[in-house]
């Protein structure tokens, strides 16, 4: 069972965001799932706003519809549904909730996964990627293939901390796929969410959760 521990306090995440090349990725994001005897695939598209600082990932949920970020000026700042904001400097993904009468920031952990790196290359969306693997458990292997060529390590969702921006990622476990299918710069600012009241996720431990 998890524990939400809420405190109230100013996130500051400042930076000069003009100074900074700002790229965008667009992502084939695949989720296959099992009816009867029958697979069926759902693709939907996401988008990995990133610059030296941090990186904003978020999905459209339906293709047709429209993509109501893609035109501000700046982003980040406001988060919405299924997104990720991921500070570099303190090394910690972001996401909001919304509660009656406030608007919540959750502070998340990242996964510490093992990560396992080969020479294994190819190439994703023209660029030259290295693929490395982790095994959780049985049937529960997440492989990732990422670039090298920005200095990043950014990634969709929580993927980060790999040395390069991973352009493909399948994650056998929840059936997931990611593919990158276009990389530009991009003139958005990519600045921090604003201030609001912040919920940092804690978890019991694992003796205390069998118990209850």
């Amino acid at each position: 069972m998890k524990k939400i521990v809420l405190t109230i306090c100013t996130i500051v995440l400042f930076f000069n965001a003009q100074s900074q090349k700002t790229y965008q990725v667009d992502y084939l994001y695949r989720i296959t799932y099992q009816n009867s005897s029958e697979l069926y695939n759902d693709d939907w598209t996401c988008k990995l706003i990133f610059n030296d600082t941090s990186s904003f990932y978020y999905m459209i949920i339906n293709d047709l519809v429209k993509d109501e970020l893609a035109n501000k000026d700046s982003i980040g700042n406001k988060l919405i549904h299924h997104s990720y904001y991921y500070s570099a400097i303190n090394k910690t993904p972001y996401a909001e909730v919304n509660m009656p009468g406030h608007k919540y920031l959750i502070a998340d952990t990242l996964n510490k996964f093992n990560w396992i790196f080969t020479n294994q290359t190819k190439t994703v969306c023209t660029y030259s990627c290295k693929m490395a693997y982790t095994v959780q458990n049985e049937n529960d292997t997440i492989m990732v293939w990422y670039a090298q060529n920005f200095g990043k390590n950014y990634g969709p969702v929580k993927l980060v901390n790999l040395p390069g921006i991973v352009l493909e990622a399948i994650d056998q476990r929840y059936s997931l796929y990611y593919l990158a299918t276009s990389i530009q710069e991009t003139s958005q600012k990519l600045v921090s969410p604003l201030p609001f009241y912040k919920i940092k996720k804690s978890k019991r431990k694992r003796n205390q959760k069998n118990n209850n």
